[in-house]
């Protein structure tokens, strides 16, 4: 849709910028209590974890199946990130 309509495109940015800066957030704390590193890019690991999420809601209504979201949380909590804080 966003595609067909510009107010709603630029609605749909809004939203999305939003949420990766609660993401971001989220990160800084992370990174303020020694869980991810010093060195770890913020806004970018913020932009690819939204993005990762939205490829596996969209995966999981086309195959109707929760794997894609157990799929984004392994590989996002269990492996990206835990494996950036050294922990």
């Amino acid at each position: 849709m966003g595609d067909l309509n510009n107010n709603f495109r630029l609605k749909l940015r809004e939203v999305f910028e939003r949420i990766k800066a609660k993401i971001a957030g989220c990160l800084e704390t992370a990174r303020a209590q020694g869980e991810i590193p010093e060195d770890l890019d913020i806004q970018e690991t913020s932009a690819f974890i939204l993005m990762a999420f939205e490829g596996a809601l969209l995966e999981m209504k086309i195959t109707k199946t929760t794997d894609p979201h157990k799929l984004f949380n392994q590989m996002a909590f269990e492996k990206i990130l835990k494996a950036s804080s050294g922990i």
